[in-house]
């Protein structure tokens, strides 16, 4: 089997790519902050180290080169190779994988920026807006290699065809309900509509765009209104995605930890490092944390597993074989059903004292809380 972390690296430096780790089709981190720069080597390995099983998704654009892909669900009954062909050409040859459905990508480079464009030819989409899933990930293959043919540019036959289609939206000739998008319902509908779209990583420009052919017949439309829509479902999406990786990030945390490493693990801007700190408070309120220290940002994860002991059971005159400091030991007999307190002022040497117990009673396991 691959080794993901080295096969991220290789989309990286052998063929430029920006990429994000993803479960399915959804990104674990917020691609949109690698649109510009790619991630270092060690945002990769801490990624892939963290979600091992994680797929390996490719962010389109400038950042990657221009790449970007045809979408081809020949699966489908509307499907037809004959329009795809005539405007690709039948030489043209380029970098094929297939995906876990049975279609395909066809891989191109283009400096144009022409968004994703669903449907613009029968079961035939183009992507250029967003992520794409890479081979490695589960259930995608290279049917023709990178290594095999070079990514050629996107035809210009292609590229007319696509900038003409942004412009002429497809009439559908199924039936739709009618009691979607009613007056009095309009709004939550739209919203719904607009935070499903997003969540599952359509770019913000297309579901804009969607958002105003939807409502372009509308009366009493506000101004921007898919733009405040957008922008609302985005601010929802981004705190309930930090939320997770927030949460992801403190369950792979061991002992104490800062908020401060959060930070810049997670690479959060401002804005965002305050909606982290209301978030380790939540956690904390909820029991799930708790500040290690009286500094702030600092804390600890709570251990829940408690480890039940049979105190009935012991014999209240055996004697327990342990050591001390100083050779306190000598002075005193310990029993099992002792409990030991170490008390005292602040710095003034408590947790010396605990760890120079534990070095001097190896053959005893010590649980840390």
């Amino acid at each position: 089997m691959q080794n993901p972390i080295k096969t991220a690296l290789a989309y990286k430096h052998q063929f430029g790519f920006s990429i994000v780790p993803c479960s399915g089709k959804i990104p674990l981190v917020d691609w949109k902050l690698w649109q510009k720069e790619q991630p270092s080597d060690e945002k990769i390995k801490l990624w892939w180290t963290r979600w091992a099983n994680a797929g390996i998704a490719l962010v389109t654009g400038e950042v990657s080169g221009g790449v970007c892909a045809i979408d081809l669900d020949g699966y489908k009954d509307s499907f037809q190779s004959g329009p795809i062909d005539r405007l690709v050409g039948c030489d043209l040859e380029m970098p094929i994988s297939t995906t876990p459905s049975g279609g395909q990508h066809w891989w191109f480079h283009t400096k144009e920026q022409l968004g994703d464009r669903i449907g613009f030819l029968p079961a035939t989409d183009f992507r250029s807006g967003g992520i794409i899933i890479l081979p490695y990930s589960e259930g995608y293959k290279w049917r023709v290699r990178l290594s095999e043919r070079e990514i050629p540019e996107l035809p210009e036959a292609l590229i007319r065809v696509l900038k003409q289609s942004s412009n002429k939206p497809t009439e559908s000739k199924r039936p739709i309900a009618g009691k979607y998008y009613a007056e009095g319902r309009r709004d939550n509908d739209v919203f719904s509509m607009v935070n499903a779209m997003i969540k599952n990583g359509c770019d913000p420009m297309f579901v804009e765009d969607t958002v105003n052919r939807l409502t372009k017949d509308w009366e009493n439309v506000i101004p921007d209104f898919a733009k405040i829509k957008v922008q609302s479902a985005l601010k929802r999406h981004t705190e309930a995605t930090l939320v997770e990786d927030v949460k992801t990030w403190v369950e792979s945390a061991h002992g104490d930890f800062i908020a401060t490493s959060i930070y810049m693990d997670l690479q959060l801007s401002i804005r965002d490092r305050k909606t982290c700190t209301q978030i380790l408070s939540r956690m904390v309120n909820a029991g799930e944390l708790e500040h290690a220290s009286r500094k702030n940002g600092h804390y600890r994860k709570v251990c829940k597993i408690v480890t039940r002991m049979d105190w009935r059971s012991v014999k209240p005159f055996e004697y327990y074989d342990i050591k001390f400091p100083m050779g306190i030991h000598d002075m005193v007999n310990i029993k099992k059903t002792n409990i030991i307190i170490i008390a005292g002022s602040s710095n003034a040497g408590k947790t010396a004292m605990t760890m120079n117990i534990a070095v001097m009673n190896p053959q005893h396991p010590v649980t840390y809380l």
